[in-house]
C-alpha cells in the first residue's frame, strides 16, 4: 500500500512540476490583453488566405471596427483584397508583434504597415477592474506587485497562489490553447471573420446603431476611466512596439503609427482628467524619430455624434466616413 501511495505522489510530482514548467517557459508566452480565442480566430482566416495584401492595419478594437479596408481599397482603386485589416480588441504592442509574426509571410510584401497606438495600450493595469488581473498582467506581476495593488482579499489570495502556481495563475490562457489545439477540420466551423467592408467584427463588434447623447456622456467617463485605471507606464509594450516598427523595416515597409478619434465626451474627459499621461505621446516621438505618427482627428472624417458607436468605436457609417482621410493618407505613400 505504501509503495503505491509514493508512486503516486512521486506520479502527482512529476506531473505538476511538468505542467509548471511549460506553463512558465510556454503558456505565458500566449497570455494576452486581447483574448487568444480571437487571436487565433484572426490567425486560421490568414492561413487560408491566399493573396497578399499591399497594405495592413494593426491594432485594437479601434482600427478593428473604425477601419473599413474595402471602402479605403475602392476609394484608391486597388483590389480589395490590397488592404487587410488585422485588428483585435484589446490589443496592445504586443499582441499586435505577436500576429504580424506569425502571419510574417503573409504581410512581407506589404508597403505599408500602420500601427494603432494610444494611451491605454501602454497601461500595465489595463483591465485590471474587469478580470481581476489578466493573463497579461499576471506574466510579469511580481510578489510584491500582487500584494500592493489594491483589490479584495478573494482576488488577491488568487493572485499570490497564481505567482506559485503559473499553472493556475494562467488557467484562462490554457483553455484558450486547449481549445485551439483539440480544434479539428470534420468538426471545426469557423464563421466569417470580417464583414462587407473589410472590418474583422463579424460577432464581436456589431455596432450599427448610435448610443444616445444622454448614453456617450454616461458611458465616456467609464471607457475611460477602464483605460486608464491605476496608470503605470507599460515598458514592455514599449520594447513591443520597437520590435514590431524593426521587423516591419526589416521587410522593407513602411511603418506608420496611427493615433484615432474617439467621441468627443471620451477625450474631454481623457483631457480633463489624464492630461499628465500626455508624456506617453513624447515619449513615443522621441524613441521613433523617423516614423510617422498619423494623428486623425474627428474633423478629418467631419464625424458627427450619430457616427458613435459608443464612446470609442464609430458606427458602420461612421468607419465610412473614417475611410476617407485614411485613403487619402495612402495615396499620398503608396504614390502613383
Amino acid at each position: 500500500m505504501k509503495k503505491y501511495m509514493k508512486s503516486g505522489i512521486c506520479f502527482f510530482v512529476v506531473w505538476f512540476l511538468l505542467l509548471e514548467i511549460i506553463s512558465r517557459r510556454f503558456i505565458v508566452n500566449h497570455a494576452f490583453f486581447s483574448t487568444y480565442d480571437e487571436i487565433d480566430r484572426l490567425n486560421y482566416a490568414f492561413s487560408r488566405r491566399t493573396i497578399v495584401p499591399e497594405v495592413v492595419y494593426l491594432g485594437s478594437s479601434k482600427t478593428q471596427a473604425d477601419v473599413a479596408t474595402i471602402t479605403i481599397a475602392s476609394n484608391l482603386g486597388l483590389p480589395l483584397e490590397a488592404v487587410l485589416n488585422a485588428s483585435v480588441a484589446a490589443a496592445s504592442p504586443r499582441e499586435m508583434l505577436y500576429i504580424y509574426t506569425i502571419n510574417e509571410q503573409l504581410f512581407r510584401s506589404a508597403r505599408v504597415v500602420y500601427i494603432n497606438v494610444d494611451l491605454w495600450m501602454f497601461n500595465k493595469h489595463f483591465q485590471m477592474a474587469e478580470k481581476n488581473g489578466p493573463p497579461a498582467w499576471r506574466r510579469s506581476a511580481g510578489l510584491m506587485e500582487r500584494i500592493e495593488f489594491s483589490s479584495d482579499l478573494t482576488t488577491k489570495a488568487d493572485w499570490i497562489l497564481g505567482w506559485a502556481i503559473a499553472t493556475w495563475d494562467q488557467r484562462a490562457t490554457w483553455r484558450s490553447l486547449w481549445r485551439s489545439w483539440l480544434r479539428n477540420p470534420w468538426t471545426h466551423n469557423v464563421a466569417p471573420v470580417y464583414d462587407c467592408f473589410g472590418r474583422p467584427v463579424q460577432d464581436y463588434l456589431i455596432g450599427e446603431h448610435p448610443f444616445l447623447s444622454q448614453m456617450l456622456e454616461e458611458e465616456a467617463p467609464q471607457i475611460v476611466n477602464s483605460h486608464m485605471q491605476s496608470y503605470a507606464f507599460n515598458s514592455d509594450a514599449l520594447l513591443a512596439l520597437e520590435a514590431l516598427v524593426f521587423l516591419v523595416r526589416a521587410n522593407g515597409a513602411e511603418p506608420v503609427l496611427l493615433k484615432m478619434p474617439a467621441a468627443p465626451q471620451y477625450m474631454e474627459y481623457q483631457r480633463a482628467n489624464f492630461s499628465a499621461f500626455d508624456f506617453v505621446w513624447q515619449k513615443l516621438s522621441a524613441r521613433f524619430p523617423g516614423v510617422d505618427i498619423l494623428d486623425l482627428p474627428s474633423e478629418a472624417a467631419q464625424l458627427e455624434r450619430d457616427d458613435w458607436w459608443d464612446a470609442y468605436h464609430l458606427t458602420r457609417v461612421g468607419a465610412m466616413k473614417m475611410a476617407i482621410p485614411l485613403a487619402e493618407d495612402l495615396r499620398k505613400r503608396l504614390g502613383p
